[in-house]
């Protein structure tokens, strides 16, 4: 991988282990083999290894003449599109929707979830529901059911046991759910928007850093800028959505409608990502320098440009 990178070599053979946490910009074309046998998210997250340069990328996808209907559906909408969370829906709509599932909250009855994927979906409820309650509380719970489902079903220590052992029980099918074309970021998203809900925004914020620090420590995935953007922005979308009454109502109706992630999501796997303590220090030298601050910077004019932040 590091000749590659270095360009000491043009031609990489891989399997999937190249599908996150790759960043070599001098990759501008990628061959898929048996491209069908491979699910929507994870075509879409191999297509984007290539192309991060400053030349364009080029993806070509291998495969027999002889598709099932469902292969030449993944095959027609990759080539149609490249917005992830687009992608994600479309997958899941040709995976099946997985089971019903239900939350209790706490001064509301039973709090039932028709489809937890669409946020969309959630978010309507939480408008219809809003017509005769506190749309903050309403927002409130909505958010914390995303969290125990895409984030950490840990959180039920903060808000109550609001899960049935049946529920407790079920297994989540939900990897080939993608923000920016990664699922890792979804996760990220949720616990910062759960951490801010149950511990304020400064906590969560301070802990996605954290993370970043330890993950470079034990050369793991590295100190990324790319998961910080996922944890702010999930930040964000917490403050922001039970503000106020005004703001909370602002937000029902932007993502009861929300056909792309774009509505509330920004792009950030552009952002430096997978550096070692050593390689972070080089570059940056601490948390507390200009260079670090201005990449801080650029997380958030990012987040601002999206007008349901402001």
């Amino acid at each position: 991988l590091k000749e590659f990178l270095n360009n000491k070599i043009a031609i990489l053979v891989s399997t999937t282990v190249i599908e996150v946490g790759i960043d070599f910009p001098n990759a501008t074309v990628i061959v898929i083999e048996n491209a069908n046998k491979f699910g929507l998210a994870q075509l879409h997250q191999l297509r984007g290894r290539i192309g991060r340069g400053a030349k364009p990328g080029t993806c070509i996808l291998m495969f027999k003449n002889q598709l099932s209907k469902n292969a030449k559906k993944r095959i027609q909408i990759l080539k149609s599109s490249d917005d992830g969370f687009y992608i994600a829906e479309e997958d899941m709509k040709l995976r099946g929707y997985g089971d019903l599932i239900g939350f209790k909250q706490s001064g509301v009855k039973l709090f039932k979830i028709a489809d937890p994927i669409h946020h969309e979906n959630l978010f309507k409820l939480a408008e219809k529901r809003s017509a005769s309650g506190d749309p903050i509380n309403e927002n409130r719970a909505a958010i914390l059911a995303l969290v125990l489902y895409f984030g950490d079903d840990r959180f039920e220590r903060f808000i109550g046991d609001v899960r049935t052992a049946q529920q407790k029980s079920k297994r989540r099918r939900i990897s080939h759910i993608r923000l920016n074309g990664r699922h890792d970021f979804v996760k990220h998203f949720a616990i910062s928007a759960g951490l801010t809900l149950t511990g304020g925004e400064k906590t969560a914020n301070t802990i996605g850093v954290l993370k970043e620090v330890k993950d470079a420590a034990n050369k793991r995935s590295g100190f990324s800028f790319t998961d910080i953007g996922a944890d702010r922005i999930g930040v964000r979308f917490a403050k922001k959505a039970t503000e106020n009454r005004n703001k909370a109502l602002e937000f029902q109706q932007v993502l009861a409608t929300a056909s792309s992630e774009r509505r509330f999501f920004p792009t950030f796997t552009d952002l430096p990502q997978g550096m070692t303590t050593a390689q972070f220090q080089s570059r940056y030298r601490n948390v507390k320098s200009k260079k670090y601050k201005d990449e801080m910077a650029k997380i958030d004019r990012r987040i601002d440009a999206i007008g349901m932040y402001r």
